[in-house]
């Protein structure tokens, strides 16, 4: 069992009742022995969890950040993700890991075995994960909403900046 793959789901809120549809699926494959199931864990735990990991999977049809991703990415865990919400944004393709369209199980499952099978593939994928997400730490994040802010603002800022109009 110690070659075997080993397959960690983390369940949250969201997650609620999938699971029991996951172990079905574990035991009607004959593969429940290699699937751990887990509750949530507590937030300041989850980067031991992403650090031991070889790949992160989110198979979302949704997905409006992806904070998992970023937050594996960060620990240096390359992501197979779906391409959807923020996935798409933070997740760069043949670069920091693979995305593929939501509800293809068989392209999805073949980006895995990749990631998984190619050890150089993965230190390389996590390695520029990480640097990725470096870049996603609060200040440059409030940097690059305030530059937004003042793009749209524009030379209305400046008028309400000086009283407005007298």
């Amino acid at each position: 069992m110690a070659d075997s793959p080993l397959l960690v789901v983390i369940t949250g809120p969201s997650g609620v009742g999938k699971d029991t549809v996951l172990r079905a699926l574990a035991r009607r494959l004959g593969s429940e022995g290699h699937v751990h199931f887990l509750p949530a864990v507590p937030h300041e735990r989850l980067p031991l969890y992403y650090s031991a990991a070889d790949v992160c999977a989110v198979p979302s049809r949704y997905e409006s950040f992806g904070l998992v991703a970023l937050e594996s990415m960060a620990c240096g865990t390359p992501v197979v993700a779906s391409r959807v919400g923020g996935l798409q944004e933070l997740v760069r393709h043949g670069e920091t890991g693979f995305l593929v369209s939501p509800a293809q199980p068989e392209p999805f499952a073949r980006c895995l075995e990749r990631v998984l099978c190619d050890g150089e593939l993965r230190e390389a994928l996590g390695r520029r994960a990480r640097l990725l997400a470096l870049g996603y730490q609060w200040p440059q994040v409030a940097e690059r909403v305030e530059a937004i802010y003042r793009q749209v603002l524009g030379p209305r800022r400046l008028l309400a900046a000086h009283g407005g109009c007298r």
